[in-house]
């Protein structure tokens, strides 16, 4: 389903050609060696080398920069595939933000989230961003970073974090109201079927009410390309305020916490 200009419905792989820039290299490596990012995740993040298994796997091997001391950080769902609670922080590094993660392994990795880019047009100044993580029902390890007026998607793959993009290369962003094609994300079902959906909550200015739909989001076996799955209407005559609504309005993981970035 469509908008009259042809724009998906929701959610929104954004229409900007830059990666939200959210998405610059940061390249620190276990200990102080350099390490070249994974070719394939476009320059995304930096860590230790090394794949992600499937849950139960050996996880992420320990190494990688260390978590800078202006952080604010939460437990998080198993990341790297090992069966083992993670943690995902937000930091501040020489005036740069980051988005991490640590690993019950040991493994430390993190991307660049740029302040002043295109991605900073979902954003007033001085809007600070704030961030949570889970493990789908597929195995996928996701990670949704709230800008304030979309959210944008990003994978743990491969012991990186890598911006998550459409199949036309154009990083994958919810809207959260303002272009009027969707209103919040969640990760929802128990941990075993946990699926990945946006949702939209349409008012009805003469009722008073609400319909809310969500659409699920699947990505593919690499985890690094996203697409629109089926829609769903979940509610109609909803009141404001209500369940449904406050949850289609708002960014969440199952129970997950969310951080926000420090206070520069």
């Amino acid at each position: 389903m469509s908008t009259r200009d042809g724009r998906a419905w929701f959610p929104l792989p954004v229409r900007w050609t830059l990666a939200v820039s959210l998405a610059l290299l940061t390249s620190t490596a276990c200990g102080s060696q350099a390490h070249e990012a994974d070719p394939t995740a476009g320059r995304a993040t930096a860590g230790p080398a090394g794949l992600g298994p499937a849950p139960g796997g050996a996880g992420c091997p320990a190494g990688g920069g260390a978590v800078p001391d202006d952080v604010n950080r939460a437990g998080t769902d198993d990341l790297d595939g090992d069966g083992l609670a993670d943690e995902l922080w937000l930091a501040h590094d020489e005036g740069l933000r980051l988005l991490g993660v640590s690993t019950a392994g040991g493994a430390r990795f993190s991307v660049v989230l740029n302040q002043w880019d295109e991605g900073a047009q979902e954003q007033r100044a001085g809007d600070r961003v704030s961030a949570l993580a889970g493990r789908l029902g597929d195995g996928s390890a996701v990670i949704l970073v709230n800008l304030g007026r979309s959210a944008a998607l990003y994978s743990v793959v491969n012991c990186y974090i890598v911006a998550t993009t459409d199949t036309e290369n154009r990083p994958w962003l919810f809207d959260l109201g303002y272009e009027g094609t969707g209103d919040g994300v969640g990760c929802v079902g128990d941990a075993s079927g946990r699926i990945l959906v946006s949702y939209r909550a349409e008012y009805d200015s003469a009722k008073q009410t609400y319909t809310v739909s969500r659409r699920t989001v699947t990505l593919d076996r690499t985890g690094k390309r996203a697409g629109a799955g089926r829609s769903e209407v979940l509610g109609r005559g909803l009141a404001e305020g209500s369940a449904e609504v406050r949850r289609a309005q708002s960014v969440s993981c199952g129970n997950n916490a969310e951080i926000s970035e420090p206070v520069f």
